[in-house]
């Protein structure tokens, strides 16, 4: 996996699972995936090693892809997704369309 699937994993993995996490891992993995800290500079900020920092990324990396593993939300929204665009090529009425448009709409904004 590259280094931006893995940082568009991780995030997605923290939009989702994110409040799951201590407020420390929460900020920690935010920090480093979402603003693009170095692991240098986050440790600074935090007054912790570059150790604990990365530490606590696999950790808490590790949580959420367990979460997901479980829980199957991310999975299960995509297929929701492709499930409805398949309806939407299949609709004539066009007040379908935009229902099913606006469906897609809110779950992605709400995953």
């Amino acid at each position: 996996m590259s280094d931006l699937e893995q940082t568009l994993k991780a995030n997605e993995l923290l939009l989702v699972y994110g409040e799951l996490l201590t407020p420390l891992q929460k900020d920690i993995m935010e920090d480093y995936y979402a603003y693009n800290l170095s692991l240098a500079e986050i440790a600074k900020n935090r007054k912790i090693s570059r150790a604990a920092v990365s530490d606590s990324l696999k950790k808490s990396l590790l949580k959420l892809d367990i979460f997901e593993e479980k829980l199957q939300i991310i999975a299960k929204n995509k297929v929701l997704l492709t499930d409805l665009d398949e309806l939407h090529n299949l609709a004539k009425d066009p007040e379908i369309k935009e229902k099913l448009n606006e469906m897609k709409r809110k779950n992605i904004n709400g995953i």
